[in-house]
Protein backbone atom coordinates (compact mmCIF):
# COMPACT_ATOMS: atom_id res chain seq x y z
CA UNK A 1 0.00 0.00 0.00
CA UNK A 2 1.32 3.48 -0.71
CA UNK A 3 2.71 5.23 2.13
CA UNK A 4 0.77 8.57 1.64
CA UNK A 5 -2.62 6.82 1.44
CA UNK A 6 -1.66 5.00 4.23
CA UNK A 7 -0.54 8.13 6.60
CA UNK A 8 -3.94 9.71 4.73
CA UNK A 9 -5.96 6.90 6.29
CA UNK A 10 -4.13 6.93 9.57
CA UNK A 11 -5.09 10.84 10.08
CA UNK A 12 -8.49 9.89 9.20
CA UNK A 13 -9.50 6.92 11.79
CA UNK A 14 -7.41 9.19 14.13
CA UNK A 15 -9.91 12.32 13.55
CA UNK A 16 -12.68 10.00 14.35
CA UNK A 17 -12.02 9.05 17.10
CA UNK A 18 -11.25 12.13 18.06
CA UNK A 19 -14.42 13.42 17.57
CA UNK A 20 -15.84 10.85 20.14
CA UNK A 21 -13.15 10.29 22.48
CA UNK A 22 -12.21 13.21 24.60
CA UNK A 23 -8.44 13.11 25.30
CA UNK A 24 -6.90 13.05 28.85
CA UNK A 25 -5.42 15.12 31.59
CA UNK A 26 -2.11 14.90 32.73
CA UNK A 27 -0.55 15.71 36.09
CA UNK A 28 -0.63 19.37 35.51
CA UNK A 29 -4.61 19.24 34.19
CA UNK A 30 -3.28 19.84 30.46
CA UNK A 31 -5.18 18.14 28.03
CA UNK A 32 -3.24 15.28 25.55
CA UNK A 33 -5.71 14.92 22.64
CA UNK A 34 -5.94 11.59 21.46
CA UNK A 35 -3.41 9.76 19.30
CA UNK A 36 -2.89 6.85 17.10
CA UNK A 37 -1.20 4.42 20.22
CA UNK A 38 -2.99 5.82 22.55
CA UNK A 39 -4.49 3.23 24.95
CA UNK A 40 -8.20 2.68 24.79
CA UNK A 41 -8.27 1.12 28.39
CA UNK A 42 -9.97 3.68 30.09
CA UNK A 43 -11.68 5.35 27.30
CA UNK A 44 -15.95 6.17 28.41
CA UNK A 45 -17.75 3.42 27.31
CA UNK A 46 -20.10 5.05 25.39
CA UNK A 47 -17.75 7.28 23.68
CA UNK A 48 -15.79 4.09 22.58
CA UNK A 49 -18.84 2.29 21.32
CA UNK A 50 -20.02 5.86 18.92
CA UNK A 51 -16.56 5.37 17.79
CA UNK A 52 -16.15 2.11 16.92
CA UNK A 53 -19.60 2.53 15.04
CA UNK A 54 -18.93 5.06 13.15
CA UNK A 55 -15.33 3.85 12.59
CA UNK A 56 -17.54 0.86 11.27
CA UNK A 57 -19.55 2.67 8.67
CA UNK A 58 -16.99 4.94 7.30
CA UNK A 59 -14.12 2.46 6.64
CA UNK A 60 -16.50 -0.33 6.23
CA UNK A 61 -15.71 -2.39 8.61
CA UNK A 62 -17.19 -5.49 10.37
CA UNK A 63 -16.56 -5.74 13.70
CA UNK A 64 -19.40 -8.10 15.03
CA UNK A 65 -17.76 -10.89 15.71
CA UNK A 66 -15.32 -9.15 17.97
CA UNK A 67 -15.29 -10.42 21.45
CA UNK A 68 -15.24 -7.28 23.70
CA UNK A 69 -15.18 -9.11 26.51
CA UNK A 70 -11.98 -10.18 26.29
CA UNK A 71 -10.63 -6.70 25.70
CA UNK A 72 -13.25 -4.60 28.12
CA UNK A 73 -14.15 -7.48 30.51
CA UNK A 74 -15.69 -4.99 33.34
CA UNK A 75 -18.51 -3.47 30.26
CA UNK A 76 -19.89 -7.05 30.75
CA UNK A 77 -19.68 -7.92 34.27
CA UNK A 78 -22.47 -7.91 36.80
CA UNK A 79 -22.17 -5.42 39.25
CA UNK A 80 -23.57 -7.62 42.57
CA UNK A 81 -20.96 -10.85 42.02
Amino acid sequence: MDILLMDTIQQEVLALFREEIPGYLDSNWKEIPLELDSDLFEAPGDDLHEALDKFEKKFNVDLSQVKWSCYFPWENTPLLT
